[in-house]
């Protein structure tokens, strides 16, 4: 812990190299102290290089605790640094750290080294009799060796330490009068072998720097272990010397010079950070394979000792330098520690297992949270591992919902400020301006644009250049950017051009503007972010408006800018224009801007009041995050200034000891500051370790967005759909871990209540809806995206304006397509509002505090907790975020005895209504159960009743919620197939996995493809990407069921596609292919378009196709269930099962077949045959069945051209079921074949 090395070592290389250029440019700019200290280095070493000097004058300033930044740095990277070895407990001030540092300084003395401020030697001297023992001297006499071939002296520089000499003795070596030397032959040995990135990376080691060669002092003195008992090829004994440092671990190799009294350098490698010490000393036998080594391996003295309990004594400092960094262990080293210690891994796991979301998490799966699912999840730790805390509870309710309640507060100023000043400039622009000549010309921008001139020059301009002249004495005319003069040939235009624009200006600034600058003052004046004394330094201005928007009148150091749409990022003005420090181009921009950082601001305030409160009195969590809590007043932090606009503001003051990430609290005449040492934690706190989805991502990240939206608010039976799966997905939640005792009484009244709000659709205000909605928001229930309120306010204001004035066709296009939309959106937001609302009342009622109904309410479903690696995902998958949080949200219910119990009672629900569904269906001609028939990607997720009257199978389905029902349901399924014989124990075994796991605790959606049976096909369509799986799906010829999209190329041959279509491909898309081909000469399959249709257009383009052969085609055809727009989303189709099992026959005994072939060729016939029993008679069959089916076809193609559509319908219709029948018949007469043979 002594001088610059030492403090280099614990706070790490590249922050003392940052420190040391801030110091250096500090004092060269005039700082007085940095100038005292470096004085004083001078004149007590003098001499020194640059960088050396600078790192002397930090070490002296950390040992002497002075206040300023770069010792707050230092103090901060030292306590994080003996808080990772446990040498610390609990809470320890600064002074203490630099106490510490103090008496290592003493303690060094006593043992002959030198204190920094006593001599020359002190940079880093171990002894000082020979040679220039400095580190100054030691870098030159390497500069030396480096560029002088010649060169082979030696260069002493530090006596062995007395651990080093006694470890040595112990086993028979005595280094007790000898010096450590440089060797300078050694040292170009080591450059030119050693220092190649190249060449060292392939060895898997990483390369000597210069860095390196002048922290050999440092190796030789606190080594972590050595090696002795070695000698080298001439028969001198070595000693190796192996310390882990930030950036990977020395090996430090000396050879023993008994005449000269000298252990000098003999080679020096270093290896990554991840590479164990003992795997470097194991790889000693490879490296210097001497037969002592082969026989025996290395004799090892682990220098650092084994207490780990030992505390930190000031009275008492430690021995040695403390190790560099804690070890971490490999998975080899964990999984003895748990054999060994198996009690307290079973307590972890018991915990972890049984608590649920209340259980802290081992690391690994911290991190794994972390990316995925939550971002905030290190800060939930340290509320668990703390006992949780009525103060973690309140900063947990705080941190989960005030970014959505800031939105609730700009989601209200947008429609009650925003919206009306938005129709004033409608109404004025189409009653009075629209027509005027100069408008004609140059269009609605220009009308905006003009407004703008007016407010910052003509009526703000001059006001502002007046303060502006006063306080620079004259010396600035053009305050504003223009000239008096310049303002007045503005207005003077104006008036000429556009006649009442001033007047009209005037009006919409003390209706409009002005009130909102006052709601902007009156919301920082609330948090207390304004203070008396900033009103007090306002100039008396008539037409004031902000700066650049003003966004930092307040800057206190402590935002949290945060990722997502809901976050309080800092807002930033993109329009600036003319000379530097003048207005941005437009005042309803700016005003905005101002309004959008206050509230956000003020939103932000909450946020750090339970935090601070969190850090104060839970002093596990302060210890935990390495948090310092300091408190001033607020005149020691800030200080006043004038800015360009000549209102007094406030800043921090430059000499403040304040990180930039340090969270800074303003409460009156009172100011908080905490510094965070934890990374992950203020990671967590700022959100920086969420992902900025750009570059390659970037690119299907906007194409999966525009698809979820086609799936969700261009599907019509979406909102239903979902509200059906909410409600009972929200009743399991409640009866798994709800936080109140009657958990029935809560699920009865969350019904009850959305019985009540459905109809409420219109959110009258004063109705019961109305009230709980409001309150639930208020709290951070629900997030409102404003897309008002993006990065380029006034490009948004323009889109809004063009849209309301209909200004032209395109945004008159706009305005028609945003009605609808919110039409969409409305519908979608009040079915799953009324859910969210109708739990948080019944929880409320049930006797839940508010805000812990709230977030249990809003955390049956909130996706915008995803970490870095979710953000990635959801570039990918559609519905990723509902997917990712549904399965944390999932896997803490289950951890819990309730949440497992409600699993086996919905499995043995599920189990036996599917039994009772599959008995009502009935079986199919070959004796198997027809339910058994549907894939599984239905069946697992809809409750399915066939039609036992219906030939083709078709029926009903009924979704079931999310989590628990879709779970047990797919587990039901499976395991009656399995019973029933349908799938054997690896199709089992596939579906469990894939369907019951895979696509329940993941984003990717789930495929019916076997993957016991093709793997490679059930990869590239389980793992593909939402935009480009249908894509995949077409060049394959595949579904996520296995059946073809259109009729194989090999069944079509070189026929024109477009007249290959199969019989109940829609005739709409029959008469596209067509076109394509007889305007473009395309040829596609009908299917391909239909697909593409489909797949891309969603449930809403689907019902827009059946509506369509409603009227045309199917008019005069019996229609099903299936067929009709809306309602067929309840409607279960014909079984394609039949047909799918005999494609996957086929394709089996065809390649028997000639497995056979070649087998009788190879002479090895006897063996396949008693390998593969029965190929001959399942090849009969199955070439029998073909030919029927062939037939059958024949006869389908004669329907087809029957001129009549409904008859040529029916007659279709039913050769296909004699199709089906045939491949029934046929796959039965199959298996049959292969159960007697074998």
């Amino acid at each position: 812990m002594i001088g610059h090395y030492g403090i280099e070592n614990m706070v790490g290389r590249a922050e003392m190299r940052d420190l040391a250029t801030k110091v250096a440019t500090a004092e060269r700019l005039g700082n007085r102290v940095f100038r005292e200290i470096g004085a004083e280095v001078d004149r007590t070493q003098p001499g020194l290089s640059a960088d050396r000097r600078a790192r002397e004058m930090i070490a002296m300033m950390a040992e002497r605790n002075m206040h300023n930044s770069i010792v707050r740095r230092v103090i901060d990277g030292v306590r994080k640094f003996l808080n990772r070895l446990g040498v610390l407990r609990g809470d320890t001030a600064d002074a203490e750290i630099a106490g510490m540092l103090r008496d290592a300084q003493a303690y060094m003395r006593e043992q002959g080294r030198p204190s920094i401020a006593e001599r020359p030697a002190s940079a880093f001297s171990r002894r000082g009799a020979e040679g220039d023992a400095t580190a100054d001297g030691l870098s030159r006499f390497i500069d030396q060796a480096m560029s002088d071939n010649r060169l082979t002296s030696t260069h002493p520089f530090a006596a062995v330490s007395p651990e080093v000499a006694t470890a040595a003795a112990e086993h028979g070596l005595d280094l007790g009068s000898m010096k450590h030397a440089i060797d300078a032959s050694a040292i170009r040995h080591i450059w030119k072998q050693h220092s190649n990135e190249a060449k060292e990376t392939a060895r898997g080691n990483l390369p000597i720097t210069r860095d390196d060669l002048e922290h050999i002092p440092d190796v030789v003195s606190s080594p972590d272990k050595i090696v002795l008992g070695e000698k080298n090829k001439i028969g001198r004994d070595l000693v190796i010397y192996l310390k882990r440092l930030p950036d990977g671990t020395t090996m430090y190799l000396e050879e023993v010079r008994t005449g000269r009294g000298e252990l000098a350098t003999q080679s020096m490698r270093k290896y990554p950070p991840t590479t164990h010490v003992d795997s470097i000393i194991e790889n000693l036998r490879h490296i210097r394979p001497t037969a002592r080594l082969r026989e025996a391996g290395p004799i090892v003295v682990d220098m650092q000792g084994n207490d780990n309990n030992v505390k930190f004594s000031r009275a008492g400092a430690a021995r040695g330098p403390v190790p560099m960094v804690e070890h971490e262990p490999t998975v080899t080293e964990r999984i003895r520690d748990m054999w060994r210690n198996p009690e307290s891994t079973k307590d972890a796991a018991r915990t972890l297992l049984s608590e649920g979301a209340a259980a802290p998490q081992p690391k690994w799966l911290e991190d794994a949270t972390t990316a995925l699912f939550d971002y905030r999840n290190p800060i939930e730790q340290v509320i668990r591992r703390t006992g949780n805390t009525a103060a973690g509870r309140d900063f947990r309710n705080t941190m989960r919902t005030f970014e959505a309640a800031t939105q609730k507060t700009l989601h209200d100023f947008e429609s009650s400020r925003v919206d009306p000043m938005l129709g004033v400039l409608r109404d004025a622009w189409k009653n009075d301006f629209e027509k005027l000549p100069w408008y004609k010309e140059h269009g609605y921008r220009q009308f905006l644009q003009d407004v703008g001139t007016i407010g910052n020059l003509v009526k703000h301009g001059r006001e502002r250049n007046a303060e502006i002249a006063r306080k620079t004495e004259g010396k600035d005319l053009a305050g504003s950017g223009a000239t008096n003069e310049e303002i007045a040939a503005f207005e003077q235009h104006f008036r000429k051009s556009t006649p009442g624009l001033i007047e009209f200006y005037e009006g919409l600034y003390r209706d409009h503007l002005k009130p909102m600058l006052d709601y902007r003052d009156q919301t920082l004046r609330d948090a207390g972010l304004l203070t008396l004394d900033m009103e007090s330094g306002r100039p008396k201005y008539d037409w004031y408006l902000p700066l650049y928007g003003d966004p930092g009148e307040v800057d206190d150091g402590g935002s949290l800018p945060v990722g997502g749409g809901a976050s309080l990022k800092s807002p930033k003005d993109k329009q600036a224009m003319g000379r530097s420090g003048t207005l941005a181009d437009n005042p309803l921009q700016n005003v905005l801007v101002a309004a959008d950082s206050a509230i956000r601001n003020a939103g932000m305030q909450q946020f750090k009041k339970d935090f601070v409160r969190f850090v104060k009195d839970a002093p596990g969590a302060k210890a935990m995050m390495s948090a310092k809590v300091n408190e001033a007043p607020n005149f020691e932090i800030f200080e006043k200034y004038v800015d360009k606009d000549g209102i007094v503001k406030q800043r921090v003051k430059p000499n403040a000891a304040m990180s930039p990430d340090a969270i800074v609290l303003r409460e009156g005449d009172k100011t908080t500051i905490v510094h965070v040492g934890n990374r992950s934690v203020m990671d967590a706190l700022k959100g920086v370790n969420r992902a900025q989805i750009d570059g390659l991502l970037g690119l299907p990240m906007k194409a999966t967005r525009v698809l979820s939206r086609v799936y969700t608010s261009w599907n019509p039976m979406f909102p239903l759909m979902n509200k059906l799966r909410d409600v009972q997905s929200m009743a399991s939640l409640v009866m798994a871990d709800a936080p109140t005792a009657d958990k029935l009484g809560a699920v009865r009244r969350m019904l009850a209540n959305n019985a009540t709000f459905m109809s409420q659709w219109r959110v009258k205000p004063g109705s019961e809806y109305h009230h709980w909605l409001e309150r639930f928001e208020e709290l951070g229930g629900a997030t409102q995206y404003t897309d008002l309120f993006n990065d380029d306010i006034m490009k948004n204001i323009e889109n809004e304006f063009g849209k309301l004035a209909g200004v032209n066709a395109q945004y008159k296009a706009k305005a028609a397509a945003q009605k609808v939309g919110d039409f969409v959106d409305r519908v979608n937001e009040h079915m799953e509002m009324t859910s969210r609302v109708s739990l948080f009342k019944a929880l409320v009622e049930s006797g839940v505090p508010e805000r812990d109904a709230v977030l249990y309410a809003k955390n049956t479903m909130n996706f915008e907790t995803k970490g870095k690696l979710g953000q990635q995902l959801g570039a990918l998958y559609t519905f990723a975020g509902p997917a990712l949080f549904d399965a944390r949200r999932m896997s803490q219910a289950l951890r819990t005895p309730r949440g497992a119990a409600m699993m086996l009672a919905q499995f043995a629900l599920m189990y036996g209504m599917y039994g009772a569904l599959k008995a009502m269906g009935g079986q199919d001609d070959d004796g198997v159960d027809r339910l058994n028939k549907v894939p599984l990607s239905q069946s697992g997720r809809f409750l399915t009743m066939i039609d036992p009257s219906d030939p083709d199978g078709r029926g009903f389905k009924f979704p079931v919620g999310f989590g628990f029902q879709r779970i047990a349901l797919t587990l039901a399924a499976s395991l009656h197939r399995y019973a029933d014989g349908i799938d054997d124990t690896g199709t089992f075994l596939s579906n469990v996995l894939k369907d019951g796991l895979l696509s329940n605790f993941s984003p990717v959606e789930p495929t019916d493809i076997d993957p016991s049976k093709d793997l490679s096909q059930w990869a590239m369509q389980q793992f593909a990407p939402s935009v480009a799986k249908p894509l995949l799906q077409l060049a394959l010829n595949q579904t996520g069921q296995g059946n073809p999209i259109h009729k194989p190329d090999e069944w079509t041959g070189n026929k024109l596609h477009f007249q290959q279509a199969w019989p109940q491909t829609s005739g709409l898309f029959r008469g596209l292919a067509k076109q394509l081909y007889d305007n473009t000469g395309i040829d596609v399959y009908p299917e391909t378009l239909q697909f593409l249709m489909r797949s891309y257009g969603g449930g809403g383009a689907l019902d827009a196709i059946k509506a369509i052969d409603a009227v045309g085609e199917k008019a005069d055809v019996d229609k099903y269930l299936t067929d009709m727009p809306m309602v067929r989303s309840f409607g279960s189709g014909p079984v394609p099962q039949d047909m799918t099992l005999f494609r996957q026959n086929s394709t089996d005994i065809d390649r028997l077949v000639n497995e056979r072939k070649y087998a009788e060729q190879e002479g090895k016939l006897d063996q396949f045959d008693a390998a593969n029993p029965g190929v001959e008679q399942r090849a009969a069959l199955m070439k029998a069945a073909n030919g029927e089916i062939k037939t059958l076809y024949k006869e389908r193609q004669e329907a087809l051209a029957d001129e009549d559509p409904a008859q040529r319908q029916q007659r279709a219709l039913e050769v296909n079921r004699r199709i089906r029948a045939a491949q029934m018949h046929a796959n039965r007469a199959y298996k049959e074949a292969m159960e007697g043979a074998g």
